[in-house]
């Protein structure tokens, strides 16, 4: 009886991260999910095409630690990069910064596996074999097409595989839990902005993270698509009883192209420029 009551006190009371859910302010990058001091939230594939947070609202104690998280709730930018890059350049274009490069894999290999240049796959390869890091946190294909998933990639194979864009949904800060129960290691982070700005968030409530997570890497980003853009891709540039079997979003000579492979070996190709 208590924990009935104590679900309906929290469902109309709620702080926690449903109030970012219910505004549509979620990105879905999964902070939430790792933080949670009660691990009473999973994360889904939501109705709108991305990932989002159910909570388990008998175990919620309200504590609102996911919402203290959460860059599409608590998001002060010029407070993170002051902390962080305090006494360094700034830019009112690109923000604070130490030094501006511009690079490429020299490997062919990763050069052509990658969308521009292969440079975060190749960063990630020599981190790795020169023992700087233990694992990355990377995105690659999950057994639904639609979607992509954040895994945590211990060799540099994983981590080729993992190489070029993906325009679907990604949820890497939810691997952060394991990595945070192995609690040993150093890791890379890669992810967009929004993702990276939720981590930094949650350094700042678990000092552990924050020796954990020893680089990050946040990619550019024009936006996120939902899964129902590819979903529309699909349908636009293959036939209608084709079995989907795998995507390429920057396939070939840069800037690449949308490469769409059927089980029965049909493969449909349309130029980047057309189809973004």
């Amino acid at each position: 009886m208590y924990d009935a009551l104590k679900g309906l006190y929290n469902m109309f009371n709620n702080k926690n991260i449903l109030e970012v859910v219910k505004r549509r302010l979620c990105h879905g990058c999964g902070m939430c999910f790792s933080i949670c001091p009660k691990k009473c939230i999973e994360m889904h594939h939501g109705k709108n095409g991305i990932y989002e947070p159910n909570i388990d609202s008998g175990k919620c104690i309200n504590c609102g630690i996911c919402l203290k998280v959460c860059s599409g709730w608590n998001l002060d930018l010029d407070g993170i990069q002051d902390n962080i890059f305090q006494g360094n350049e700034k830019n009112e274009y690109v923000g604070s910064y130490k030094n501006l490069y511009i690079g490429k894999a020299v490997s062919q290999h990763i050069f052509d596996i990658g969308s521009s240049g292969g440079f975060v796959t190749a960063l990630l390869v020599g981190m790795k074999e020169q023992g700087f890091i233990d694992g990355a946190v990377v995105a690659t294909q999950d057994d639904d097409i639609f979607w992509t998933k954040s895994i945590i990639a211990y060799n540099s194979e994983t981590i080729c595989k993992a190489a070029g864009s993906r325009y679907n949904p990604t949820c890497p800060n939810a691997t952060l839990k394991s990595i945070m129960e192995i609690n040993e290691g150093k890791y890379a982070f890669v992810g967009l902005p929004c993702q990276i700005a939720s981590l930094r968030l949650a350094e700042e409530k678990n000092s552990s993270l924050k020796n954990l997570v020893s680089v990050r890497i946040a990619l550019f980003c024009g936006r996120m698509s939902s899964s129902f853009g590819t979903k529309c891709l699909v349908a636009k540039f293959s036939k209608k009883n084709d079995v989907v079997s795998e995507i390429k979003y920057r396939y070939g000579k840069w800037p690449g192209s949308l490469l769409i492979s059927s089980e029965n070996g049909n493969k449909y190709s349309v130029l980047y420029k057309k189809y973004y």
